[in-house]
């Protein structure tokens, strides 16, 4: 017995019918409670006893239930192949004797296609223009962009895989049945037919498995096929050349391009531009093109400037465009009129120059090239007697000219082209004939002129007047006069001027004590060429003029030895006068206010100052002599000076034995009869100066 109670003797054990129970079901089969078909029971076999037999699941589970009499296996739930596919359980059978060993039982569910598929849209719409490309994907279930739909089915298995099929008799279109996807496959084209859109309409089923125990759905897709901007436009040709000459008229036809594009209504012709123009100089508007492709010159052409133009020409439409190249060749003509540089030309020639002097260069510039460049000069037939021109426009004497015959020249020059017709221009050159320069100036009477004036007259004083003659007429005439130089060196030159008639005035004040005399170097020049001159000296010489005072240097203190007698000499007064002549020449006198000069002690030599001492003297005084020095100019001009004369044994400063008031009397007294002598002095020196002439005057003191 063992520890289940049951004793096993020497019973057989229990054996399965088959180690391993199998079943395939249907999931829609299996309804609970039913058996499961294909299993009537699970038996155990015993050849030795006949004791009930117990059937049990080692292994239970919530899905089946066995019945323990019979072995049937019953489902507890519906079976649902979308749930699980596949069940495994053991079984055991047993008595009250024996226990056998475990069996396998395996039930495998089928599918079964319970569920139709489903799709997100039943239709849909989509417009594709002309031009579309190749493969574009209108709708698929994949995402992207596109019209995306989704189909799925409920059902796994071979029931649940979608199978995608499309119905179309239009070849433009392809179809991926693995992913659903409907695609462009080929162009179309609606100009041809000259449509604006057509329509087309596509049917996609949607299956769960193949037919017939498939279930189907159909996706209705409607295509709409616009007319589209498919077709670039074209130029008929890519290189035009034309040929032109450059008097071409403004706004002339020079090329008429072709763009041609195939679109109807959408994505026609739009129209042309001009692109670029070579050379890129070219002044911008030289050339338009209108919208027909009629290219025309807004500006002249010209060969000298540009003779070869590269134009780009660019037609379009709402998103293509094409180019072409048009050359232009632009032929030289004879369109530019020779210039002279200068409208005219006024020169001087003298009369001396001998023949083949170039009297002017002239020149013409023809902007013309390859065709109608400069040619040559030529002069006018009344001109060919004095003067010749050569092709490079110089112009030279022929002949010797006259002033007198003719004193200006008129010349016409005309310069020419080579062109057909001979294009030309004239300028007009004017000869002046100058006149020779043959005689310089001459200064008349005297090259040497000697004048004398006063040292004390004003600025701007006439000092005297110069005269130069030209016997030349015209060229060579007098000019003006220059003051060249003034001696002595160190004089400025401002102390005297010269203007144009050759009146010489003073600059400055002039001073007889610093200078007495100059000498004037006087040039008179012409206006010929080159310039002719002379010169001149005019020597001036001052006259003195008592404008200075006699000057004495200091006298000192004069001593005397009381009780002297008879004649001593003292001292002589030091005196000058810095004038001249008369007026230099000076007198001394004793004023009557000393009282030494009263007794006749004291006497002065009027000629040389000598101041000398006549009789006796025995006091002790101190004495001031005054003395009075005058020069002998026609208004005499004087200076009082005085010393101290002391006796020997007198104090220095010794007591007046005059009172105060005489000697202001004498002093009042005196200064009234000297006024007096002062005026009656003047009054007879002006009187002689009127009864004299200035010429006897100047005669008394000439120093030439």
């Amino acid at each position: 017995m063992d520890n289940t109670g049951y004793a096993w003797g020497d019973a057989q054990p229990l054996q399965f019918t088959q180690e391993t129970y199998s079943a395939f079901v249907n999931e829609t089969t299996v309804r609970v409670p039913r058996p499961i078909p294909g299993f009537v029971t699970v038996a155990c076999l015993q050849s030795n006893t006949s004791n009930n037999i117990t059937y049990q699941l080692s292994n239970s589970n919530s899905f089946f239930t066995l019945d323990t009499n019979t072995g049937e296996l019953m489902a507890t739930v519906d079976l649902d192949y979308e749930a699980n596919t596949f069940y495994h359980m053991r079984v055991l059978c047993f008595n009250e004797v024996f226990l056998s060993v475990e069996a396998q039982i395996n039930v495998t569910v089928l599918p079964v296609n319970e569920y139709r598929p489903t799709i997100s849209t039943r239709t849909e719409q989509v417009t594709l223009p002309e031009g579309t490309l190749i493969g574009t994907v209108i709708i698929s279930t994949l995402p992207g962009d596109w019209i995306v739909y989704n189909a799925s089915d409920l059902d796994t298995g071979p029931h649940g895989i979608i199978y995608y099929t499309a119905l179309t008799d239009n070849r433009i279109f392809g179809f991926n049945s693995t992913v659903g996807a409907l695609y462009l496959s080929g162009n179309f084209d609606l100009d041809m037919t000259q449509t604006i859109f057509r329509r087309e309409q596509i049917v996609i089923t949607v299956c769960d498995s193949n037919p017939p125990t498939s279930d189907c759905l159909n996706l209705i897709v409607v295509v709409f096929l616009i007319s589209g901007n498919d077709n670039a436009p074209v130029f008929s040709s890519l290189l035009l050349n034309v040929s032109f000459s450059e008097t071409l008229n403004l706004g002339s036809t020079i090329a008429i391009v072709e763009c041609t594009d195939e679109d109807y209504v959408v994505g026609t012709l739009e129209g042309y531009e001009i692109v670029s123009v070579y050379p890129p100089q070219t002044l911008q508007g030289t050339f338009t093109v209108s919208n027909t492709g009629e290219i025309t010159t807004d500006n002249l052409l010209d060969f000298e400037l540009t003779n070869v133009y590269e134009i780009q020409v660019r037609c379009f439409d709402s998103s293509f465009e094409d180019f072409a190249t048009v050359t232009v060749v632009v032929r030289a003509a004879n369109d530019n009129t020779p210039q002279f540089t200068e409208s005219s030309l006024n020169v001087s020639i003298p009369e001396s120059a001998e023949p083949f002097t170039i009297i002017a260069q002239l020149s013409c510039v023809d902007s013309d090239v390859l065709i109608g460049e400069l040619s040559g000069y030529e002069l006018n037939n009344e001109s060919l007697q004095n003067f010749a021109i050569n092709s490079t426009g110089t112009i030279i004497l022929a002949s010797f000219l006259d002033f007198e015959e003719t004193r200006m020249h008129e010349l016409k020059v005309r310069c020419f082209d080579s062109g057909i017709p001979i294009r030309d221009n004239v300028t007009t050159v004017t000869v002046n004939v100058i006149p020779i320069n043959e005689h310089p100036p001459k200064f008349r009477n005297s090259t040497v002129m000697n004048v004398s004036i006063l040292e004390s007259v004003p600025m701007d004083t006439v000092v005297a007047t110069v005269e130069c003659s030209d016997q030349d007429h015209l060229q060579g005439e007098l000019d003006s006069y220059e003051l060249v130089s003034i001696s002595p060196s160190q004089t400025p030159l401002q102390a005297f001027h010269i203007n144009s008639t050759g009146t010489i005035v003073t600059g400055m004040p002039l001073d007889l004590e610093a200078n007495d005399f100059y000498e004037l170097q006087i040039r008179c020049f012409d206006s010929g060429f080159p310039v002719m001159e002379d010169f001149a000296t005019v020597r001036v010489r001052l006259v003195d003029v008592n404008d200075n005072n006699p000057q004495c240097s200091q006298i000192p203190t004069q001593n005397l030895m009381s009780g002297t007698h008879n004649q001593q000499y003292i001292f002589t007064l030091n005196c000058t006068d810095r004038d001249i002549g008369l007026n230099s020449q000076l007198r001394y006198s004793l004023t009557t206010i000393s009282p030494l000069l009263r007794s006749g002690l004291i006497v002065i030599n009027m000629h040389t100052g000598d101041v000398n001492f006549f009789g006796t003297i025995n006091d002790n005084r101190n004495y001031t002599i005054y003395v009075q020095v005058s020069d002998l100019g026609t208004l005499s001009r004087s200076t009082t000076v005085s010393f101290v004369l002391i006796v020997e044994g007198a104090v220095i400063l010794p007591t007046n034995p005059f009172p105060l008031w005489a000697i202001i009397v004498i002093v009042v007294v005196g200064l009234v009869l000297v006024c007096c002598l002062l005026m009656c002095l003047m009054c007879c020196s002006y009187i002689c100066f009127l009864q004299r002439s200035g010429k006897k005057y100047l005669d008394r003191y000439d120093y030439a």
